[in-house]
């Protein structure tokens, strides 16, 4: 047992040493148990040149061998030693373990012989593509489409195919790329062509759908949460012409979530934060508009503050949405005000609020320290609903 330990150290203290690629590649070996560079390429959608490159990186590290094959590709595999830490390396490489289980997955589900003819094909599509035969790549593409009907790739590189023609096949490349999309493809270029098929196609609830959990990791730029706003937009314009303000605001605050939720996980570069702020800022007045518009009566308006509140909580804070916070409160007191008995309960309620004011003023004094006039207009706001709820105790005594 005390020579197993020592033996898990050193292979863990090897394998911290990998970088991304390195890990990935080593992984795949550990989960196919034996492999080729052929065979790896076609798995990890990769180069042959990447692969052998990795190769003779883990091999340097002794963390792989290969042994002669009767065939021409000499077999790949991973000492047994190395196969009891599988976990620390899948520990290691997090969210990249499971696209290389998925890519296992779908090898070993369609065999290591149906993985290198897939490749082949795929390499050969993208030949006639480069060299502008966009036909051939087409019959190509169907070809193997037809002969591999199971499989994610071939589906996605015929709607690849599809959309590299001019003018594209939208039709055909989203009945393809759909496909894909259930087979389960992780190709690099599948989300890519996925989103901007359904951007073609005007398919906003699709493309809400698709680009909901997905996102990038670029600090220039996020496709995925671009399209995600580009069809929320377009969603939100179809619900005002039906005039459907519940469905904008679920809209609005969606998309607001997301792109807080990417401003704070992400150091974006300067004009591309500035991009996405001015959305969730514009998506902000939406949904405050929308929820106006959903609770006309003064007696509702309560839902319009909370509706400011929640902004807050997510770190957006515009005056002028602040200034429609404190209006709506004090729509909905003079709903109170006018009642004929007593309400402790909405005076508890006010008091409430009134606190929530208070810390979004301050929240808002720690991000502009130097806009005193809009933090005093701010305190006025509390000042007056304070004075308010000190009158309405006052008459009713």
């Amino acid at each position: 047992q005390d020579g197993e330990d020592v033996r898990k150290f050193a292979f863990e203290r090897e394998i911290k040493r990998l970088d991304p690629q390195q890990g990935k590649h080593l992984y795949a070996i550990l989960l196919l148990r034996e492999t080729s560079i052929e065979d790896l390429a076609s798995i990890l959608d990769s180069t042959k040149k990447l692969v052998r490159e990795k190769i003779s990186e883990l091999l340097a590290y002794h963390l792989i061998a290969i042994k002669n094959s009767s065939s021409s590709e000499n077999k790949i595999f991973a000492p047994s030693d190395l196969i009891a830490i599988t976990e620390i390396i899948k520990t290691q490489l997090g969210t990249n373990a499971t696209i290389v289980e998925e890519a296992c997955a779908r090898a070993q589900l369609q065999g290591g012989n149906n993985v290198r003819a897939i490749g082949h094909g795929i390499r050969e599509i993208l030949r006639f593509r480069d060299a502008g035969d966009h036909q051939t790549a087409i019959i190509k593409a169907r070809e193997l489409s037809e002969k591999f009907p199971k499989s994610g790739d071939t589906a996605s590189i015929l709607g690849a195919s599809y959309l590299n023609l001019s003018p594209p096949n939208i039709a055909e490349a989203s009945s393809a790329l759909d496909k894909a999309q259930i087979l389960g493809c992780n190709r690099t270029d599948f989300q890519k062509n996925i989103i901007n098929v359904k951007i073609l196609s005007e398919d906003w609830v699709g493309l809400h759908k698709l680009t909901l959990n997905l996102s990038y990791k670029e600090r220039t730029k996020d496709p995925a949460l671009d399209a995600f706003i580009l069809a929320t937009n377009n969603l939100i314009k179809i619900a005002e012409d039906r005039n459907d303000p519940k469905r904008t605001s679920e809209l609005s605050i969606i998309a607001i979530e997301k792109i807080s939720d990417k401003i704070s996980h992400s150091r974006l570069e300067p004009s591309y934060f500035t991009t996405i702020v001015k959305e969730k800022n514009s998506l902000a007045r939406q949904y405050i508009a929308s929820l106006e518009k959903l609770h006309p009566l003064p007696g509702d308006k309560l839902a319009v503050f909370e509706g400011v509140f929640k902004l807050s909580n997510i770190n957006v804070i515009l005056l002028e949405l602040v200034r429609a916070g404190i209006a709506a409160l004090h729509s909905w007191w003079d709903s109170v005000v006018s009642r004929t008995f007593i309400d402790t309960h909405a005076t508890s309620i006010l008091e409430k609020q009134i606190k929530r004011i208070e810390r979004i003023q301050k929240t808002f004094d720690s991000y502009s320290a130097s806009n005193s006039q809009t933090s005093l207009e701010i305190k006025n706001g509390i000042k007056g609903l304070k004075e308010r709820k000190d009158d309405y105790k006052f008459l009713k005594r």
